[in-house]
């Protein structure tokens, strides 16, 4: 895997805020995978949580995505919130894992996506990029995506 400084790419950051925005009001969701040479991926799940303000991945889901991947960790984004983990996220975190949140903030005129490591039961930030939503949810081909 690439060392932590390069993991988290502006390309990753883009795409999860993408996501994040396209789920909205729910929470989106998904994990992280390590595609060696290719460096950090994720794949997005479907959010199986009943309301929202929250996010739940099913056993099923975790296990096709990762079909011939290495796990690293989750990410999941928090509408209109920021990208710290809340207690149901030290709840649910995975020893040992990276822990990757968009905060989407409520006007969507920016989105911080940072990345965590849980160990001993306390997350520390490894590294954070602030996006601006305009940019991100334009994809070559497609129109821009509105940002109300």
């Amino acid at each position: 895997m690439s060392s932590v400084s390069e993991l988290l790419t502006k390309e990753l950051c883009e795409e999860l805020t993408r996501a994040g925005i396209s789920s909205l009001p729910l929470e989106a969701c998904g994990i992280l995978v390590d595609q060696g040479d290719r460096g950090l991926h994720s794949v997005q799940l479907p959010n199986r949580a009943k309301d929202e303000g929250h996010f739940e991945m099913a056993a099923k889901d975790v296990a096709r995505a990762l079909e011939g991947n290495a796990w690293v960790g989750s990410w999941h984004s928090h509408p209109g919130g920021d990208s710290t983990p809340s207690p149901a996220d030290r709840e649910a975190g995975w020893q040992g894992g990276l822990c990757l949140i968009v905060g989407l903030s409520s006007d969507r005129k920016s989105a911080l996506c940072s990345l965590w490591s849980l160990k001993g039961g306390a997350f520390e930030l490894l590294e954070r990029q602030e996006i601006h939503p305009q940019e991100a949810t334009h994809a070559p081909g497609q129109p821009f995506a509105s940002s109300t």
